[in-house]
């Protein structure tokens, strides 16, 4: 009776989204799914194009008559590397990332504004992963055992120190970030964070509303710096008290749930055994991609090889990768329900995401794509709590 009743309200929660904001979130999901497939094509391409041209050949020979050492060949190969990837790609990350945004109402900033964030965020991203690839050609050159063991605990050393920094030294680059300005909202902000145990201190809400629309958060960092960020976004007009005291116990959910240490630990046993499998078709994929018959992983010319084997990789365990932060963002919901205990603030938040979220699509296409359970299954969860929590063990969640 209870699931008839929960199935019910959640009928007469989607049924408040205007048909023609459906269609266009379908279209706008599903198109999604392409754009993860030809992506990958394109840097498969830009892969076989280096590797044909044997540039990287040419700039590891020079590098190398200059006695540079391992790490930094590796490094400056995997910089430049970046760099012209990021730049061979770029009408296709505009496209992606700015003008189909801004066709769906969903980008905010201007083309020149996302070109310099665009060209900031690039240029981290190849120093970033130049470090990373110079001590990874420094392993593979003294470590002939267990290789992938290895370079799954470089990728964790790496991860750490990204998510460590990144709320301090990176987010700030984009966004400004500052703490919930006193008012009925802080002081919601406030009883949630001490229920849950954690410092108020540790809220943070951004400009996020100066590049994009959508209703969103985040819970970044680790350790000392792990903090949860509340997207302007959310208090645009008349903010929805409930609502967001919904989404900040998701994100505390999360921080206190330690999602980021379990994604950490995640993403380094994946790198270990994606790069097994690296090991094992690097030959044949050197073959296809057209590298010089002699060329060896350890060789920073083959790059291209790691890449393009990683990217077909990657894209193959979507369901792998989409199965685990569902997992996740499953029990941020329930943490939500037991520490907010507002369900149908709950169900209109998510409600307010489905400008770029199709709200109920299938059984298998959640199962391969959806990175958060779909908002109908987000939404029947959270009437059935409120049909099994009677309101008088909730205070006055239900409006």
């Amino acid at each position: 009776m209870q699931q008839q009743g929960a199935m019910e309200a959640t009928t007469g929660w989607l049924a408040k989204i205007d048909p023609v904001t459906v269609e266009t979130a379908t279209n706008y999901t599903q198109g999604g799914h392409w754009l993860l497939l030809w992506e990958a094509v394109l840097v498969v391409a830009v892969c076989a194009i280096l590797t044909r041209s044997r540039l990287l050949d040419k700039l590891v020979v020079k590098l190398k008559r200059g006695n540079r050492g391992v790490f930094f060949v590796g490094f400056f190969v995997a910089f430049l590397f970046f760099l012209s990837l990021s730049l061979l790609s770029v009408g296709w990350s505009a496209y992606v990332d700015w003008y189909r945004e801004r066709q769906y109402g969903l980008a905010t900033n201007s083309l020149g504004e996302w070109m310099l964030d665009q060209t900031i965020a690039s240029g981290l991203e190849a120093l970033l992963l130049g470090f990373f690839f110079g001590a990874f050609y420094v392993l593979l050159k003294r470590i002939a055992r267990h290789r992938p063991f290895w370079i799954s605990m470089l990728t964790g050393l790496f991860l750490s120190i990204f998510l460590l920094v990144y709320p301090i030294a990176i987010a700030p680059i984009f966004n400004s970030f500052e703490p919930a300005e006193p008012g009925v909202i802080r002081d919601a902000v406030d009883d949630l964070t001490s229920l849950a145990g954690i410092s108020s201190d540790q809220i943070y809400v951004y400009d996020g509303s100066s590049q994009t629309s959508r209703y969103t958060a985040k819970v970044s960092g680790v350790a000392g710096s792990a903090r949860i960020m509340l997207s302007d976004t959310m208090f645009v007009d008349d903010a929805d008290l409930p609502a967001i005291k919904a989404v900040v116990a998701h994100e505390i959910g999360h921080y206190t749930e330690h999602h980021i240490a379990w994604s950490l630990a995640f993403y380094t046993v994946f790198v270990g055994a994606l790069f097994w499998l690296i090991q094992i078709l690097f030959p044949r994929a050197g073959i296809v991609l057209g590298a010089r018959s002699d060329m060896t992983m350890d060789h920073p010319a083959g790059l291209p090889i790691v890449i393009a084997l990683f990217t077909v990789l990657t894209l193959l365990a979507t369901p792998v990768f989409s199965g685990f932060t569902r997992l996740l963002e499953n029990r941020a919901d329930q943490v939500s329900l037991q520490v907010a205990q507002e369900p149908d603030g709950l169900a209109r938040a998510l409600l307010k995401t489905v400008d770029y979220r199709a709200p109920s699509p299938s059984r298998l296409e959640e199962f391969l794509f959806y990175e958060h359970p779909s908002i109908a299954r987000r939404i029947r969860r959270a009437m059935a709590w409120k049909s099994n929590n009677p309101p008088v063990l909730h205070g006055r969640t239900n409006n």
